[in-house]
């Protein structure tokens, strides 16, 4: 069973992100790494103390203006990039999330959005 979970794991191609943010959170930014249909991953920067659990995705945004707002996902992993110096309290963290229960329009504006913002196929 594991060999199947591996393989279906991801079930959409990822693409590299070009200028892309996401909000994270009610005033964090964060950036975009990479993104498919089914799902994203994104960086951001934490202190020490936050509740890693708070952290919600509310829109994703390129340099031209176009968005998505508050599409509905699930928590995948979050993980850490690197510390700062041991007197710095902030930590970059990756976390990787799926989208979930999107509807055609979601969708659609979704693929619009990598469309327009894709680097290349990961």
């Amino acid at each position: 069973m594991e060999e199947n979970f591996d393989r279906d794991r991801r079930q959409t191609p990822r693409y590299k992100m070009i200028d892309v943010a996401a909000v994270v959170g009610e005033r964090r930014l964060g950036h975009v790494l990479d993104m498919s249909v089914g799902g994203m991953a994104f960086s951001y920067l934490q202190m020490q103390r936050e509740d890693l659990e708070e952290i919600e995705l509310g829109i994703i945004f390129g340099q031209n203006g176009q968005y998505l707002d508050k599409l509905p996902v699930e928590i995948i992993s979050d993980s850490i990039l690197s510390h700062g110096p041991v007197h710095h309290p902030v930590v970059v963290r990756r976390r990787s999330l799926r989208f979930v229960d999107l509807d055609d329009e979601q969708m659609e504006k979704l693929r619009e959005f990598i469309r327009a913002h894709a680097k290349g196929s990961l």
